[in-house]
């Protein structure tokens, strides 16, 4: 059994708050199983990040290494990063699917959270407030369990009527501010001919032109990854 799928059938849907001592003690049997059904991977230090997303996540469209969390994963690898990603990403998720899923997402071994939705909410015309207040109970519940977080933004783009622009495209830093946590604000900010970010390289997209192909997977992935690590050095901090 792998890594994975132990956590996907995890039945436990709340854990109270842990000591620090108490969650060291909870990791390191996790560790142990864990190492006897995979004995090519070391967890004795290993920093586990959990990936809560949507299909930008899931790496839609493309084969299961060219997603956004494998190839994240290799990058963080070659720049001797200890750490495993948990790919949580589903197709079609929204802030609200992220909200019932997040209890059962942060298991007592989880040191980081990386939250990337909003973009489903988006194309539906979510109201904002809605939006922020799926965001901003998902972060509390992190935040509660001493876990650092980075948000990963999108960006409403001219389609959509100027106030729900505005207001869907404050969410992300408002929250950033607020709870104090790291933010990438848009997930396709790599992905623009111009600093504005109004005109976006559709060389890097799929043909549906709302996810990246394999190569803009690849410039999203240079860009973000600075920032996962500081994620990474604030899980350390705990």
């Amino acid at each position: 059994m792998t890594f994975v799928a132990q956590k996907q059938k995890s039945k436990h849907q709340h854990y109270p708050v842990l000591t620090r001592l108490r969650k060291k003690a909870v990791k390191s049997l996790l560790i142990v199983a864990i190492a006897l059904s995979t004995p090519a991977i070391s967890f004795a230090e290993t920093t586990v990040v959990a990936v809560l997303g949507d299909s930008l996540t899931k790496g839609f469209g493309l084969r299961k290494q060219k997603g956004f969390v494998p190839v994240l994963q290799n990058w963080l690898t070659e720049q001797g990063e200890d750490v495993f990603l948990i790919n949580e990403g589903r197709s079609g998720r929204t802030t609200t699917g992220g909200l019932t899923r997040i209890q059962a997402v942060l298991t007592p071994n989880i040191d980081a959270l990386i939250i990337e939705l909003g973009g489903n909410d988006m194309l539906r015309k979510a109201d904002p407030s809605i939006i922020r207040n799926n965001l901003s109970r998902m972060i509390r519940i992190a935040k509660n369990r001493d876990i650092p977080i980075l948000l990963v933004g999108v960006k409403a783009n001219k389609r959509y009527p100027v106030e729900f622009r505005s207001s869907f495209n404050r969410n992300y830093p408002d929250l950033a501010k607020e709870f104090d946590i790291l933010l990438y604000p848009n997930f396709f900010a790599a992905l623009y001919r111009d600093r504005e970010q109004t005109r976006i390289n559709y060389r890097f997209m799929l043909l549906d032109r709302i996810h990246p192909n394999s190569r803009g997977v690849v410039k999203v992935v240079n860009d973000i990854g600075p920032l996962v690590q500081k994620l990474i050095a604030r899980s350390k901090l705990k």
